[in-house]
């Protein structure tokens, strides 16, 4: 575990938080109103790339500071060794390790 990654969860900002208002206020967002213009499509820099034209969907760079920002609050909480999904450092391939001698696989 980094130290990054030791808060418990009940010891995060965001647990707990009640309203809308609570998160606006700790994501730096100036209102609802500036939350409903962040939520539009126009907050996306939409086009297609690469050979099979993969669809991208970046966001702008406000919108992107604020995902990077609850990131890092979501990032500094403790998890769990089993999870694996979300975690730097691990992958499928860890995760079929776990796996190779259990006998709970249910058909």
């Amino acid at each position: 575990m980094n130290a990054n990654n030791n808060i418990k969860i009940e010891h995060s900002s965001l647990y707990e938080i009640a309203s809308l208002n609570t998160l606006i206020l700790l994501l730096g967002i100036h209102g609802k109103e500036e939350l409903n213009k962040l939520c539009s499509v126009e907050n996306y820099n939409i086009y297609h790339t690469g050979p099979k034209k993969r669809l991208v969907e970046a966001p702008n760079k406000r919108l992107k500071l604020i995902q990077k920002k609850f990131n890092n609050y979501l990032q500094k909480i403790e998890t769990p060794k089993y999870v694996f999904a979300g975690r730097k450092k691990t992958n499928n391939i860890l995760n079929a390790k776990v796996h190779i001698d259990c006998n709970d696989i249910q058909i």
